[in-house]
């Protein structure tokens, strides 16, 4: 029952809601590893603060999951 739930949501998705929706699971991941600084010190992105990969994930969030749910 979930599933087809959830695949019928799918369906309602374009190829630039799924890449919004890998780049936000892309930046979580950076936020996370930020938050327990496992790449805190040797990370390219020492220039751009936790907040701002927190604010840039949701902001790529915010379409598909819209898009998703919306009737």
């Amino acid at each position: 029952m979930c599933c087809k739930f959830i695949s019928e949501k799918i369906k309602k998705l374009n190829c630039c809601d799924i890449s919004c929706a890998k780049l936000a699971v892309i930046l979580f991941t950076i936020v996370l590893l930020k938050g327990i600084k496992i790449i805190w010190d040797y990370d390219l992105t020492n220039w751009l603060s936790i907040w701002w990969w927190l604010v840039l994930a949701i902001i790529f969030t915010i379409k598909p999951i819209y898009k998703m749910f919306k009737k």
